[in-house]
């Protein structure tokens, strides 16, 4: 969820090919500008709860733009 995992999908896309679009989780911050989740085990016990309200966050604007007729 970060650019370095980014960065080993799209090795592996290339090597693999196919039609999948690969990228950062974070490009459904909301915001308007790509975010990185963090890894919370260095961010002591509030480095988890960023980490969750991110993936919360960007679940639900993934889904709503993957299904926009459907609730999320």
């Amino acid at each position: 969820m970060d650019r370095d995992n980014l960065g080993d999908l799209k090795r592996l896309h290339r090597r693999h090919g196919g039609n999948a679009k690969v990228m950062l989780f974070g490009e459904f911050s909301g915001s308007g500008k790509k975010e990185e989740i963090d890894d919370p085990y260095y961010g002591g016990k509030d480095g988890f709860e960023i980490a969750y309200e991110q993936c919360m966050r960007f679940s639900k604007n993934f889904l709503n733009e993957t299904f926009p007729d459907v609730e999320a």
